[in-house]
C-alpha cells in the first residue's frame, strides 16, 4: 500500500489496463507534494509576514492616534478648567470683596459645583485687614487677620509678584503646598495642608484706582480628578472599553517637575501622587514647595525631549521602547505629550503653565502579534492539509482516466435516457474515445425521439377516437329503466347505498335529514323518497332557505293574511299549506334564523302553524325533508344551530357522495348527460373521445354532479363537430379564463360612459367582479334604480331558479352595488348610487 493507500478502484484499474507498480504512482504523488509543500508554507509565510506588517503598522497608528487624541482631550480640559476659574475670578473682582460677599460666592460655588475653592481673600494696599477664608470640601473657614502670618504659603509672600499687576490680568503660581489653620467647633487647633494654584487680580474702586488685590487658590486634586475622569470608563471620549492595562496621565510643570497623576476616577479625595509617573524613571523626589514632586534625571531623554516640545509649545508622541521601558516591560509604550495654557487677559496671548502627559502601556500590538501568529499556523496546517488532498485528487485522477470512463459507459443502462458523457478527461487518446462515445449516444437519442414521436402521435390519434357509451356504461339505459330509484345514476357502492337509503326513508311516513355537499343531488334524493312513499300523490314543495331573509323566509313557509302589513294586499297560504298531505323539502336548513329554527321546531313538533296576522292556528299534515350542505354538530357548538330542532329533523339520516368518492360513476353520469344536453341544444348522435373522457375522470369536481352536468352542457354547446375532444372540456380554471375573454372585455368598455354618471363614490360592474348574468342585466338595474327578485329573474331570462337570483342579488349586496330595503315579500334592492329613503314600502 502507498503512501496515500489503495483501494478496490485501483485493483480494476490494473486489471483492465494491464499491472502497474504502485511504486511509480506513490512515487508521482510523493514528488508533488515535494514540490508543492515547501511552496505553499514560503507563500503562507510571506504572505502572512507581509500582513503581519502592514497590520502592525496601523494598529501602532491607531493607538498612537487614539492617544493623541485622549492627551489633547485632557489638556483641553484643564485649560477650560483654569479659564472657568480666571472668570471665577474677574467676577469676584467686579464687586467689592467684602468678607460677607467672599463667604456667599464660596458658599455658592460649593453649593452649585460641590466643592468651593481651596482658599478665597482680599489683600488691600492699605492699612485695612486682609480677608481669608479656607474651605475643605462643603467646610468653609475664616482665618482671623490675625492669623494670616500663621500661613505656611502665605499669600502675602506674593506682593512683589503682583503690585505691577494691571487691572484685568490675572497672574496665576505654580502648585505649591499650603497650610492653613483650620478652625471648626471640635477641632479648634486643626490645620488642612493642600496643594493650590492660586490666581490674583487687581480690585478697582469706583475712581478706578487699585485699592487690592482678590486671590483665590485652587485644589490642585480638582485638576488631577480631571485627568482621572479622561482616564476612566466615564470619560466623555470613551468610545469602547479599553482592557485593564494601567495607563496614567501626570501634569509637570516647565522646569520638569511631576506634579501628580490621574487616580481611580472612583476615588476623588485621594492625595496626590507621583508613583506611577515615576515608574522607570530614576531622579530627584520632591522640593520645598511640592514634597511628593519628582524631577527625573537628564539621562532620561525622551522624558526631558517632551519637556522642551512643550516648553516651545508643542504637542506630540513618542513610542518608548527598548531601553527606555522599566526593566519589567514588555512591548512598547505609548507617550502623548500636549502644553497646558492660560490666558492672564482674554484674547492676549496664552501662557504656558505646564504640560500633561499620557503614558498608554497598551499591549495591544503584542496581543495582535500572538494572534497574527496563531492564525498564520492555523491557516498554514490547513493549507498543507487541502494540499495533501489536491495531490490525492489529482494523482488519483491522473492515473485512471480510462478506468473513470469505463464506469461513466457502464452507468448509462441506470439512466432514464442516455445523456453524453461530461467527464473531464486528460490524453488525446481518452478524449477521442470519449467523443466516440457521446457520437453513438447521440445517434441512439435520436433514434429513440424518432419512436417516442410516432408513439405520440398514435397516442393523439387515439385519444380523438369516440367512445362507446356501450363500452363505458354498457348497461346505463337498462340500469334507468330498471332502477326502483329514476334519476340515480351509477352502479358504485356509494351509489347503491343512496338507493337504499332512499328506498327505506320512502317506506316510513316521519321526516328525514339529507346531508352533503353542493351539487351532490339533495333536491333529487328529497324528490325520488316523495316519488317512492305513499304521499306520492300530494304536493312536493321546495324551499331554499339560504335564498331568503328571516322576514321573507316566515312569510314564505308559514303564509300571512290580507293587511298584515304593508304590502300584503291578499291571504297568502305559505309552504306547509302548499305542501299538505305532501312533502316540503328544505334546503340549505343551517341559514335559516335562530327565530324560523324556533317557528320550524313548533310546527314541526305539534303540526300546527299560524300565519302572520292571523288568529287562528291550523293543523297542517306534511311530511318535512330538510338538507344541508355542512356538519350540523359543529353548528351546534358554534351555537348557529338548535340543538332540538337538529334532533326533530335527524330522524332517518340520507347521505348523499361527492362525485370524487366514486369516480368510477363519472363515465356513466357523462354520458348521461350528454343525452340531457343534447335534447338542450338539438343536437344528435355526440360523443365524446376517449381525451375527453379520460379528462373528466382525471378531475376533482369540487361542485360534484353539479358541476360535471355544467361541464357536459357547456362542452355539447361549444363543440363543432359530433365529437367532444379534450379541448372542448372546459374545467373550473379554463371556464374563467373563457370568462374573461377580450371579447368580453370589449364588450363592457361600452359601459364606461353610464359607469362614469353613477359618481366617483360607487363601484362600477367594470370594477367588481361580477359573473355572466350579473354582468348581462346590470345597465338595466341600474337604469331603473331597483330591483326586485322576480324583476331579476325576468331580466336573466326567466329560467334560472329563485335560489339563484336571490345569491346573485345578495352578491351585488355584498359588493356594494345594490342596498337592500323593505321586509318580508316587499323587499327590494335599489342601487347604491341614488339617495333613497325607504318608509312604509315605498321609494321617494
Amino acid at each position: 500500500m502507498g503512501y496515500f493507500g489503495d483501494d478496490a478502484q485501483q485493483i480494476r484499474v490494473r486489471a483492465m489496463l494491464g499491472h502497474v507498480p504502485n511504486l511509480s504512482r506513490s512515487l508521482f504523488r510523493t514528488r508533488l507534494f515535494m514540490y508543492l509543500a515547501p511552496s505553499v508554507i514560503a507563500i503562507v509565510g510571506v504572505t502572512g509576514w507581509v500582513g503581519y506588517s502592514i497590520s502592525d503598522y496601523y494598529i501602532h497608528v491607531g493607538v498612537e492616534r487614539m492617544t493623541k487624541v485622549l492627551n489633547l482631550a485632557m489638556g483641553n480640559a484643564l485649560e477650560q478648567h483654569l479659564e472657568l476659574c480666571r472668570q471665577d475670578l474677574l467676577n469676584i473682582a467686579r464687586h467689592e470683596p467684602t468678607a460677607e460677599n467672599l463667604r456667599i460666592f464660596l458658599e455658592d460655588r460649593a453649593a452649585i459645583r460641590g466643592a468651593a475653592y481651596a482658599e478665597l481673600g482680599y489683600i488691600p494696599l492699605e492699612d485695612q485687614a486682609v480677608v481669608v477664608y479656607v474651605a475643605d470640601g462643603q467646610a468653609i473657614s475664616a482665618v482671623p487677620p490675625g492669623r494670616v502670618a500663621e500661613i505656611r504659603g502665605s499669600p502675602l509672600l506674593l506682593f512683589n509678584e503682583i503690585r505691577n499687576l494691571a487691572p484685568g490680568t490675572v497672574h496665576m503660581t505654580a502648585m505649591r503646598e499650603v497650610e492653613y489653620p483650620f478652625f471648626t467647633s471640635d477641632k479648634p487647633y486643626r490645620r488642612l495642608s493642600l496643594h493650590t494654584f492660586r490666581m490674583i487680580t487687581p480690585y478697582v474702586d469706583a475712581s478706578g484706582q487699585v485699592v487690592g488685590h482678590v486671590f483665590l487658590g485652587i485644589d490642585a486634586r480638582e485638576l488631577r480628578n480631571v485627568l482621572s475622569l479622561y482616564n476612566s470608563p466615564q470619560s466623555p471620549i470613551a468610545a469602547f472599553p479599553r482592557s485593564p492595562t494601567m495607563r496614567v496621565a501626570y501634569f509637570f510643570d516647565a522646569d520638569g517637575w511631576i506634579g501628580f497623576q490621574s487616580e481611580d476616577y472612583a476615588r476623588l479625595d485621594e492625595p496626590l501622587s507621583t508613583q506611577l509617573a515615576r515608574s522607570g524613571y530614576s531622579g530627584s523626589l520632591g522640593r520645598p514647595e511640592n514634597l511628593g514632586a519628582f524631577r527625573p534625571f537628564a539621562t532620561h531623554l525622551p522624558f526631558w525631549k517632551m519637556v522642551g516640545d512643550v516648553a516651545d509649545g508643542q504637542s506630540g508622541m513618542i513610542t518608548l521602547k527598548g531601553n527606555d521601558l522599566p526593566p519589567e516591560a514588555t512591548g512598547e509604550y505609548f507617550l502623548a505629550y500636549a502644553p497646558v495654557h492660560f490666558s492672564s487677559v482674554a484674547n492676549a496671548t496664552p501662557q504656558i503653565v505646564g504640560g500633561v502627559a499620557y503614558l498608554d502601556r497598551s499591549r495591544l500590538p503584542l496581543l495582535a502579534g500572538y494572534e497574527h501568529v496563531d492564525t498564520l499556523l492555523v491557516v498554514m496546517v490547513a493549507s498543507m492539509a487541502f494540499v495533501l488532498v489536491i495531490i490525492y485528487v489529482v494523482g488519483t485522477q491522473a492515473s485512471r482516466p480510462l478506468y473513470a470512463l469505463a464506469d461513466a459507459v457502464r452507468a448509462m443502462r441506470f439512466q432514464d435516457r442516455l445523456l453524453p458523457l461530461s467527464l473531464e478527461v486528460h490524453g488525446y487518446e481518452t478524449r477521442i474515445l470519449r467523443d466516440a462515445v457521446n457520437h453513438l449516444v447521440g445517434i441512439v437519442n435520436a433514434q429513440i425521439e424518432e419512436l417516442c414521436a410516432k408513439d405520440r402521435a398514435i397516442e393523439t390519434a387515439g385519444m380523438k377516437e369516440e367512445v362507446s357509451m356501450h363500452k363505458v356504461a354498457p348497461d346505463l339505459e337498462q340500469a334507468l329503466d330498471d332502477s326502483m330509484v329514476p334519476g340515480i345514476v351509477g352502479r358504485g357502492l356509494r351509489i347503491e347505498a343512496l338507493r337504499s337509503e332512499i328506498l327505506k326513508a320512502a317506506r316510513a311516513n316521519v321526516d328525514v335529514l339529507i346531508i352533503g355537499e353542493t351539487g351532490t343531488g339533495k333536491q333529487l334524493a328529497a324528490e325520488a323518497v316523495h316519488r317512492l312513499s305513499d304521499r306520492c300523490t300530494g304536493p312536493f314543495i321546495s324551499i331554499n332557505c339560504g335564498a331568503l331573509d328571516e322576514n321573507l323566509l316566515l312569510d314564505t313557509l308559514f303564509g300571512h293574511t290580507k293587511g298584515a302589513f304593508t304590502g300584503a294586499k291578499t291571504d297568502r297560504k305559505g309552504a306547509f299549506l302548499e305542501a299538505h298531505g305532501g312533502v316540503l323539502f328544505l334546503d340549505e336548513i343551517q341559514a335559516a334564523s335562530q327565530k324560523v329554527q324556533q317557528s320550524l321546531l313548533r310546527a314541526i313538533s305539534i303540526r300546527i302553524i299560524k300565519p302572520l296576522g292571523s288568529d287562528k292556528e291550523i293543523p297542517v299534515d306534511v311530511r318535512l325533508i330538510a338538507a344541508t350542505n355542512i356538519d350540523l354538530k359543529e353548528a351546534i357548538e358554534r351555537n348557529e344551530f338548535r340543538e332540538d330542532l337538529y334532533f326533530r329533523l335527524n330522524v332517518i339520516t340520507i347521505h348523499t357522495p361527492a362525485l370524487r368518492d366514486n369516480p368510477e360513476d363519472i363515465p356513466a353520469l357523462a354520458f348521461y348527460y350528454l343525452h340531457k344536453a343534447e335534447k338542450l341544444v338539438t343536437k344528435e348522435r355526440v360523443a365524446f373521445s376517449k381525451g375527453a373522457l379520460e379528462k373528466l375522470k382525471q378531475y376533482d369536481w369540487p361542485g360534484n354532479v353539479r358541476e360535471l352536468k355544467n361541464v357536459v352542457t357547456r362542452a355539447v354547446v361549444m363543440s363543432e363537430g359530433p365529437v367532444i375532444f379534450a379541448e372542448d372540456v372546459l374545467l373550473d380554471a379554463e371556464a374563467k379564463s373563457v370568462d374573461a375573454s377580450p371579447a368580453l372585455a370589449e364588450a363592457h368598455e361600452g359601459r364606461g360612459e353610464d359607469a362614469a354618471a353613477v359618481g366617483s363614490g360607487l363601484r362600477t360592474a367594470s370594477e367588481t367582479r361580477l359573473n355572466a348574468r350579473q354582468q348581462r342585466v346590470w345597465p338595466s338595474i341600474r337604469e331603473r334604480g331597483e330591483v326586485t327578485r322576480a324583476e331579476y329573474e325576468q331580466l336573466v331570462g326567466g329560467d334560472i331558479p329563485s335560489r339563484t337570483a336571490a345569491y346573485d342579488l345578495q352578491d351585488l349586496v355584498r359588493k356594494g352595488l345594490l342596498i337592500k330595503a323593505g321586509r318580508g315579500p316587499a323587499t327590494k334592492y335599489l342601487v347604491a348610487a341614488h339617495k333613497i329613503s325607504w318608509h312604509a314600502g315605498e321609494t321617494v
